[in-house]
């Protein structure tokens, strides 16, 4: 029993989601070389694209590039002259190409080739 009532009851720590910055950090790729990662990436990384989901981050991300909707959207939300607003929406577009690559896309697309990285790498071992 816990005399302190003020101190927070034990629990297990759960696991935070990771987020997948380069392929060097998917798990199935842990265990071999930076060219070993990268061939075995590029081996599987258009199979991700049978899925729907892989199409829908590309078409986010390609929206997100297009310069005369952010204009427009920056210019209609805080109601500035066109230099401002160009300034603020190509900082924004360029904070979001990031966020959205970053986040986004990436993390989908990692997603979605894991189950391919499987299939590839066990394939590779019983050949050796």
């Amino acid at each position: 029993m816990n005399d302190d009532p003020y101190k927070a009851p034990e629990s297990k720590p759960r696991a935070s989601p990771i987020i997948y910055w380069s392929i060097h950090l998917i798990p199935e790729l842990s265990g071999l070389s930076r060219s070993e990662q990268k061939s075995a990436w590029r081996a599987c990384r258009r199979k991700a694209f049978t899925h729907w989901q892989c199409w829908l981050a590309i078409g986010i991300l390609v929206a997100s590039l297009n310069p005369k909707t952010t204009h427009l959207f920056v210019s209609w939300l805080f109601g500035l002259n066109h230099s401002p607003a160009f300034i603020i929406g190509a900082l924004s577009l360029w904070v979001s190409c990031i966020t959205i690559y970053a986040l986004g896309t990436m993390q989908v697309i990692v997603r979605y080739t894991r189950p391919h990285l499987q299939t590839y790498l066990s394939a590779r071992e019983a050949d050796e």
